[in-house]
């Protein structure tokens, strides 16, 4: 028998056991994956997940090419209150074999709490397929049900990809030094944005 009870939370997600969310979703090329706020015990999937990113991929992601995730950011990674910090894993595969394609979270900021810095990361096959935008729509779902209303982000300059993103969604984009730029979007309701 199954204890596991769901039900709808919004937009087709749905709630496991009131404390994990889940959605199902189809990538542009038909890969079917299952995105879900991150548990404490997905610490080993997260570096399965590294570990089948490119050193460019960590590069622009962490800003530097690292091997694998120092055991502070891995827990800063996992163990959230889902509030001020939360983040989300999308997996392919099987419930019991997944396959790591991503995550993405974000963090609130202490001294404005209407302001939260995010980032995101996809394992390379999985580039280019929606993913990340999948991911955007999610965490600014999550922001507006938290009264954050702005988010920021500090990205390479050469991370073309993501630049053009948050030109999608009209982010502004301030360049810094060190080669970097600093993304600010207001969190907007999915169908603003399409």
């Amino acid at each position: 028998m199954n204890l596991t009870r769901k039900f709808k939370f919004e937009h087709g997600i749905t709630k496991v056991d009131s404390t994990a969310v889940q959605r199902n979703e189809t990538l542009k090329d038909g890969t079917p994956v299952r995105i879900r706020q991150i548990q404490p015990n997905d610490k080993q999937l997260i570096l399965l997940g590294m570990a089948h990113m490119s050193s460019q991929s960590r590069r622009n992601r962490f800003f530097s090419a690292i091997s694998t995730l120092p055991d502070q950011i891995l827990r800063d990674l996992t163990e959230l209150d889902h509030d001020t910090r939360d983040a989300w894993i999308a997996v392919t595969g099987s419930m019991r074999f997944p396959h790591p394609v991503g995550v993405a979270r974000y963090i609130r900021n202490r001294r404005e709490p209407h302001i939260a810095e995010i980032a995101l990361a996809v394992v390379d096959e999985f580039q280019g397929k929606g993913m990340g935008t999948l991911f955007a729509d999610i965490l600014r779902e999550a922001a507006r049900h938290r009264g954050i209303s702005d988010f920021h982000a500090i990205v390479l300059a050469d991370n073309k990809k993501i630049l053009a993103m948050a030109q999608k969604y009209g982010a502004t984009a301030q360049f810094r030094s060190s080669g970097q730029f600093e993304i600010r979007v207001a969190v907007k309701r999915s169908c603003d944005l399409h």
